[in-house]
């Protein structure tokens, strides 16, 4: 009997600390990895011995953390060279957060010296991580890879080692994500939108202000964002990383909201009663954008009988760490006059694995 009541409390402390465990998984800090940014910053030294000027990179990054972040925590990233080498680490600003807030980070890594800069091409390792010396806690919360190239920039004649390094984001190219815009800034603070507009976000390589988007409601087109009565386009985030006379190296993210499509309202006394309410209509969608009058961008979902949109659990399966349902995105035409890459996200797409579920 004594043994049978032994076993019986070591399994129920064997539960606690499971469901302890899972409970503090659960409230741990995470990356928003779809707002990974990472800048080649291209710099140069003058070399005295050999009487010329040295190009080479040196990072710097943007990204969101979702809280909780304790006080007295520090958020830093470290890299590595295409040949596996330790390269450069730098310290984030890093504030409290609670559990549901967001930490964002800008520009960490811009007060790197000089003299660590590099010239390598090829594929660098990242790893970001939140360390907090008074809870004895290290954790790291995002593990990833990219892929580095360069451009010649200068006079031949001249200057021929003048290069602008980049990283290369044709990964980016076929995702796409659709969101209801439930946040809204007030003088109180953020606040959750009584009447929330379909958004969806594409991303383009090379000047992306041409690209219009459309949105079609059973192969009927219901809005788009031709002007601003019917919705508007922002750039969310950017690579722009240098022009020059015929040539723009730069990733673009788009974000197209279509202001008279709610997918949600609650508003009590209906004062948007002459928009298309995606609720009530269930059934097949699909957003095309042109580009200067070309089609180059196709994707698709679904509004489900309860008025929901169909979650393909793309974001979920991959731990993106973000709210927004992430779709695959049919790329047709060249890219600014540019042919991608439009493999690259099956080994590199934000920064990791490919992607579970993701796919056309």
């Amino acid at each position: 009997m004594r043994k049978n009541v032994t076993q019986l409390c070591m399994f129920a402390m064997s539960l606690l600390v499971a469901i302890a465990t899972s409970q503090t998984i659960a409230n741990a800090a995470t990356i928003d990895k779809t707002t990974v940014i990472i800048r080649a910053n291209t710099t140069f030294l003058w070399d005295k011995t050999a009487s010329a000027t040295k190009y080479g990179w040196l990072p710097e990054l943007d990204f969101r953390v979702n809280g909780p972040i304790p006080s007295g925590s520090l958020v830093s990233f470290e890299m590595t060279t295409p040949d596996g080498r330790s390269w450069v680490s730098a310290d984030c600003e890093t504030t409290r957060k609670d559990s549901g807030e967001i930490l964002k980070v800008e520009g960490c890594g811009r007060d790197l010296k000089k003299e660590r800069y590099t010239s390598a091409l090829g594929v660098y390792g990242l790893k970001i991580n939140l360390k907090n010396e008074l809870q004895g806690n290290n954790q790291n919360l995002f593990t990833g890879k990219f892929k580095v190239g360069k451009v010649f920039y200068g006079d031949v004649t001249q200057d021929k080692d003048n290069y602008r390094w980049y990283v290369d984001y044709d990964w980016a190219l076929p995702i796409a994500e659709i969101y209801a815009d439930a946040i809204e800034e007030s003088h109180g603070g953020p606040r959750e939108r009584e009447a929330q507009p379909l958004v969806a976000t594409f991303w383009f390589r090379g000047e992306a202000t041409n690209c219009v988007a459309y949105l079609f409601y059973n192969g009927n087109e219901i809005a788009n964002t031709e002007t601003t009565t019917q919705g508007t386009v922002n750039g969310e985030q950017g690579v722009s990383l240098f022009e020059k006379p015929g040539y723009t190296q730069a990733w673009v993210k788009n974000r197209y909201t279509f202001s008279r499509v709610l997918v949600v309202n609650k508003e009590k006394y209906g004062s948007h009663s002459d928009v298309f309410r995606m609720d009530k209509n269930p059934g097949e969608y699909q957003i095309k954008v042109l580009r200067k009058g070309k089609l180059v961008r196709s994707a698709k979902f679904t509004i489900d009988a309860n008025g929901r949109i169909v979650d393909p659990g793309v974001s979920r399966q991959n731990e993106l760490g973000t709210q927004r349902i992430t779709l695959f995105a049919t790329v047709t035409g060249d890219e600014d006059g540019r042919k991608p890459d439009l493999e690259a996200w099956k080994a590199m797409a934000f920064f990791g694995e490919p992607l579970k579920g993701f796919g056309n």
